[in-house]
């Protein structure tokens, strides 16, 4: 860091977590440190879900940066009152966005090779690190019991990983349970573009993109009602809010799918609008374009608009 900084004059720095932000603090000490004007930090979580290091880290980078951009309204909302006094002039929400030409792309280049088995009922799709936030247990523990049919696809890897396959072999065995591991984007979406339904019973996020994807690709959505899921605000009839401390909840969702799975597969057109008009990808690059632009000293004119 110390050699590029030294070997480029840059008009703005992104930084998109408290460790990085340390170092560069570091780099820049103690002769670039007027280069801090033209830092950017996007807080791309919810600062209760840190660890007591990390929102050290994260409140330091808050304050030494010029503009601090959460990635939504709750995770806004989510940084302490008194920190948020303090900086609150440096704050420009920037919601996430999705890149909605990947989904398109991926949808127009898919084989017909199927990733689910054909006719097994309820295509279930779970995206995410398997880990206590994700909450993954409680979505094992509602189909434990429950007399439907169907494949539940869990993407992702992490610590509760052989503990959540040891637990899927209790659960009914008319639902099979398939861990996929670590994938790509694009095999993700290619599950979304398949699945009926998209599970998040997570307990905190930042502004959750593989949701924001799955609703594009036509899933329903059956979420924890957590404020970054709320915020998204998926059309009624396309999502079902549950309570992850109440089980009920999670079953009923589950049972309703499943009586009413016609209608379910057909409101992806909607939500595909919904989610396209309200979270686009090229509206959150428009707005960071602007705080570039703001940042940067004489040059803005050479700065170009990032469209992917």
């Amino acid at each position: 860091l110390r050699r590029l900084i030294s070997e480029n004059d840059y008009d703005v720095i992104h930084i998109h977590s408290g460790h990085t932000g340390l170092a560069l603090l570091l780099s820049l000490t103690p002769y670039n440190l007027f280069l801090l004007k033209r830092v950017v930090f996007t807080l791309h979580t919810s600062y209760n879900l840190l660890s007591l290091r990390n929102k050290l880290l994260v409140t330091l980078a808050m304050f030494f940066s010029s503009k601090v951009c959460p990635c939504g309204e709750s995770s806004r909302d989510s940084i302490p009152v008194f920190i948020r006094r303090l900086i609150e002039k440096k704050i420009s929400m920037i919601v996430n966005g999705f890149n909605h030409d990947k989904v398109d792309n991926v949808r127009a280049n898919k084989n017909s090779n199927e990733l689910f088995t054909r006719d097994c009922g309820i295509k279930l799709v779970c995206v995410g690190a398997l880990n206590d936030n994700k909450n993954q247990i409680s979505l094992l523990k509602a189909i434990k019991n429950l007399k439907i049919s169907g494949e539940l696809v869990f993407l992702g890897d992490g610590a509760n990983r052989a503990s959540l396959e040891s637990y899927s072999k209790e659960v009914n065995s008319e639902i099979s349970v398939k861990f996929e591991g670590r994938v790509s984007r694009d095999v993700a979406i290619s599950y979304m573009l398949e699945a009926d339904v998209l599970i998040s019973l997570s307990k905190g996020e930042g502004m959750p993109i593989s949701v924001l994807e799955a609703i594009y690709s036509g899933c329903f959505t059956i979420l924890s009602d957590i404020p970054p899921h709320k915020e998204i605000s998926p059309l009624e009839n396309t999502c079902i809010f549950v309570s992850t401390t109440q089980n009920k909840e999670i079953v009923n969702a589950l049972n309703y799918v499943d009586k009413n799975i016609s209608s379910v597969r057909g409101e992806g057109v909607l939500s595909s609008e919904y989610v396209l008009k309200n979270y686009s990808l090229e509206s959150m690059l428009g707005n960071y374009y602007n705080i570039y632009c703001e940042l940067s000293r004489t040059n803005t004119k050479h700065l170009k608009k990032v469209k992917n």
